[in-house]
């Protein structure tokens, strides 16, 4: 009878859901918004005396829409300025790259000791 002790196991867990589904379809957790409401309620009336009031919170204004637009044009355009600089100095950069990379490579392939002659 080794299958008994899995399958009443399994037979629980079942069990345990068809309540837990069945219990909050009755309650109205599943039903229309009215009922969904009035349970909210009734639990907040259940659970309100034991529990602190929290904190006041106060939260600032969002911004005006303006002012967003004005933030965000004003990234933007720091963005395309910063891109186009980036792309007029490119050759510059290139050419001081390339110039500094041969000069490396062309020390570490000269011959440190030239023969003498």
């Amino acid at each position: 009878m080794p299958v008994v002790g899995p399958v009443l196991r399994l037979g629980t867990k079942f069990g345990i859901l068809g309540g837990a589904v069945y219990y909050t379809t009755q309650s109205g957790l599943w039903g229309t918004c009215t009922e969904t409401e009035e349970l909210y309620r009734d639990l907040y009336k259940l659970v309100a005396p034991y529990t602190k009031p929290g904190p006041v919170l106060e939260f600032p204004d969002l911004p005006r829409i303006s002012d967003a637009t004005k933030a965000l044009t004003n990234s933007w355009n720091r963005g395309v300025i910063t891109s186009t600089e980036f792309l007029v100095n490119l050759p510059t950069h290139v050419t001081n790259w390339a110039t500094t990379a041969y000069d490396k490579v062309n020390e570490l392939v000269s011959d440190p000791n030239p023969p003498s002659a």
